[in-house]
């Protein structure tokens, strides 16, 4: 399992599915009924591929969603994220804390 921490970095939507994405970048999704994602590359990702997405909420009892404390650049998220692979492995585990993508 990866172990790395690596700073994270706010990137436009268009940049995090492109040539220049790199570990650690994110970038948010807006839905129509406010509903939010935030996509990142963990430190396990390649860039090349497409990047994980999970919905986030700043409500706090707000089901099927990470907690985000709203800020935009350097964010928080709650619980932890778990990257798992195809064959059910543990890629990486940690966290994203004041804009830094921490490993367990």
């Amino acid at each position: 399992m990866n172990t790395q921490s690596v700073d994270a970095r706010y990137v436009e939507k268009s940049f995090i599915f492109g040539d220049s994405a790199e570990i650690g970048d994110f970038s948010y999704l807006h839905g129509d009924k406010g509903e939010e994602m935030i996509l990142m590359i963990l430190p396990c990702d390649d860039p090349k591929q497409p990047p994980r997405g999970v919905n986030i909420s700043t409500k706090p009892q707000h089901p099927h969603c990470w907690k985000w404390d709203g800020n935009v650049q350097k964010p928080t998220l709650t619980p932890s994220l778990l990257a798992i692979g195809q064959n059910n492995e543990q890629l990486w585990h940690g966290y994203l804390r004041a804009g830094r993508f921490v490993s367990c």
